[in-house]
């Protein structure tokens, strides 16, 4: 009986340390099994979340998430220059005249859906890729329009702080810190970006190469493991950050627009 009772409370202590929020909080680097584990974790819990990625010099990105940390709509505004140009009458020194303005600036909404699903190509030809519904929205016209593409290698950028968890063999446990209020613990790993050239130093002694690889840290919440902040850092300065600001956004298929079967 004692060794039965001993067996059940060692499984159960065993189950505790392996659910992701406890290997989040472990004061100890995760191994490559636990770090599965935890990624799974961040995964179901950003599945089916609003939210906004914010950064200083950018206009905010506006994300439904998807499985498997993969965003299932995404929507952004930008402004671009309307269709053709304006014709004004001019008047001067008697002499009436017709003058071609160009465009001004107009507000466009763009709204991505990614489908899950492989493009069909409308002349038949094989597709290799998802196929993603773009509507767009002119705010001068409010008329909406779609149109349907494969994914492009761009495409990985829109969400590109949660790149990153793509690749758990590299991806390293770091230390914790509040990011506002919650307690955050950072995960860690290379900027793949970087050039595999080791860069030219000098000095005496020689500076460490190592020492100037850009490193990405995505920053969790040990208590919901919904990631808060991601930054990129050089020789431990800050030079690049993106914000996760959860709250409810609405997002649905604009209503009355053709939703186009196929790729052109």
């Amino acid at each position: 009986m004692k060794f039965t009772l001993i067996a059940v409370l060692s499984s159960i202590l065993f189950q505790g340390a392996s659910s992701p929020k406890d290997l989040l909080s472990l004061q100890r680097p995760l191994t490559g099994a636990e770090m599965d584990t935890l990624v799974s974790g961040i995964h179901q819990a950003l599945a089916g979340m609003t939210l906004r990625l914010r950064h200083e010099r950018q206009a905010d990105l506006e994300i439904l998430m998807g499985p498997a940390g993969v965003p299932r709509m995404v929507r952004r505004t930008y402004d671009g220059a309307g269709t053709g140009e304006r014709v004004a009458t001019v008047t001067g020194a008697g002499v009436t005249r017709s003058v071609l303005i160009p465009s001004v600036l107009e507000h466009f909404v763009l709204l991505s859906e990614y489908t899950g699903l492989l493009a069909s190509r409308c002349n038949g030809a094989p597709a290799t890729d998802e196929m993603i519904i773009e509507y767009t929205l002119n705010s001068t016209t409010q008329i909406w329009t779609a149109t349907a593409r494969e994914r492009r290698s761009g495409d990985t950028g829109i969400a590109l702080p949660l790149n990153m968890l793509k690749d758990t063999a590299s991806l390293s446990s770091g230390e914790s810190r509040l990011i506002g209020n919650r307690t955050a613990r950072a995960i860690v790993s290379p900027w793949p970006a970087f050039s595999a050239q080791e860069p030219f130093l000098t000095g005496d002694p020689a500076p460490n190469p190592a020492e100037f690889v850009p490193l990405q840290s995505l920053w969790v919440d040990t208590s919901s493991l919904l990631p808060l902040r991601w930054e990129l850092s050089q020789r431990q300065a800050v030079i690049g950050r993106f914000d996760f600001v959860y709250e409810p956004l609405e997002f649905q298929r604009p209503a009355g627009v053709e939703v186009p079967k196929c790729v052109p």
